[in-house]
């Protein structure tokens, strides 16, 4: 059997006949009479009116879809078909295939639970079969909206004055973005610029429009001395991005400025909030005051003392020049000047004639022998020699404590 257009062919060579008496398929027994004859291959045309094929209808309920419309990556579907198989034979089953991408599902209520990866136009083929294999199929169209993710393609912060020039020691936040949202049909865009203020996140700009590539200046919140921590959420119909970043302090307790031009120590000074702290410091920064804790002051002096009592212990004695004094150079450590000179009495031996003798005029020693009638006492200074083999005055002194 071939179904064409609207007619249906019959090639068979075997004829069974019934004969039809008084308005029965049957004689006045009850019997059917066949008759059955053999011929050659006959095809016979009659009408196809339908009445013969399957009933098919089907339907789609669209989930995360736009003003009805599939979304490329996000709309599912519940599909209700309805097959109806003619007199005589029974519906075998239902096929849904989606040409964009192969999917096939199978059943008269079946949900497609994964979105479409393509965009355009696109055919849903609904078919079915009954037992006697005659097939019904009807194509329904669809179009699939192109589709991507909010983007955020910058999101930067720089400390800045109020006028929005870049300042290292700024109080003020230059917010630079670039961001984008698929503008297609029915969907929608929100960037919301927040600040954390306290513990709460306050926002500081909205914007709905579906790109933006531009930057902004923040009021004064963002104090020298302390993190501020900023974020901008991404908003469209479908999903919801965010990204965050920082203004870090400007000045740490060692550390390099923001524009990477100076070395700073410590931090600037807040009368509101450190007063009553001492002021020993300042940083690079001329123009602003920085403070070390009278604690961090204590424990960096111990910490000191604790490095001198390693190097230099109790007992040793070291050369310094002349004007300096251990005791004032490392405070908590006690030391002692010596005497600095060897005395020796000569009672007889050699005698060394310095009469005449002096740095200036770098006279020659003599030496000449002597006894005991004119003993002398000689002292003899501890000191090293300059670059011209002169002697120079280092002052030695002992740790006692």
């Amino acid at each position: 059997m071939r179904i064409m257009g609207n007619r249906r062919e019959i090639t068979t060579s075997r004829i069974n006949a019934i004969m039809y008496s008084g308005g029965n398929w049957s004689d006045n027994g009850g019997n059917h009479q066949i008759y059955t004859m053999d011929l050659p291959n006959v095809t016979f045309t009659i009408p196809d009116n339908g009445n013969y094929n399957p009933k098919l209808s089907a339907s789609f309920t669209l989930y995360n879809a736009l003003n009805g419309q599939w979304v490329q990556n996000k709309t599912t579907a519940l599909i209700t078909s309805t097959a109806e198989a003619a007199p005589g034979t029974s519906i075998e089953g239902v096929a849904n295939t989606f040409l964009a991408d192969g999917d096939v599902w199978w059943g008269e209520s079946v949900t497609k639970t994964t979105p479409i990866t393509k965009a355009g136009t696109f055919q849903i083929k609904t078919e079915t079969q009954d037992t006697r294999k005659l097939r019904k199929e009807i194509f329904t169209t669809i179009n699939v909206l192109p589709y991507h993710s909010p983007r955020i393609n910058t999101f930067t912060l720089q400390r800045c004055n109020s006028s929005g020039a870049l300042d290292a020691n700024g109080t003020y936040a230059k917010v630079t973005y670039n961001y984008e949202v698929k503008n297609i049909s029915g969907n929608t865009a929100t960037a919301v610029f927040q600040y954390l203020n306290g513990s709460t996140w306050t926002t500081l700009k909205t914007f709905t429009a579906f790109t933006g590539n531009s930057s902004f200046v923040t009021g004064n919140i963002c104090p020298t001395n302390t993190e501020t921590q900023f974020r901008v959420i991404l908003t469209d119909k479908f999903e919801s991005v965010t990204h965050t970043g920082s203004i870090t302090p400007a000045r740490a307790w060692m550390g390099f400025s923001q524009q990477g031009d100076a070395m700073v120590c410590g931090r600037e000074y807040n009368q509101a909030t450190d007063a009553g702290k001492t002021i020993t410091a300042r940083p690079f920064v001329a123009e602003s005051h920085a403070y070390f804790d009278k604690k961090l002051i204590f424990n960096t002096a111990e910490a000191i003392k604790s490095l001198v009592d390693r190097l230099y212990p109790i007992g040793i004695s070291l050369p310094f020049k002349e004007g300096v004094n251990p005791n004032t150079i490392w405070p908590g450590t006690t030391w002692q000047e010596m005497a600095n000179v060897i005395e020796s009495t000569v009672q007889s031996g050699k005698c060394i004639n310095v009469y005449g003798a002096n740095m200036e005029n770098q006279s020659p020693i003599v030496i000449y022998d002597m006894d005991g009638t004119y003993a002398s006492k000689w002292r003899f200074y501890l000191a090293p020699l300059n670059e011209t083999g002169r002697s120079v005055k280092t002052p030695w002194w002992l740790r006692t404590g």
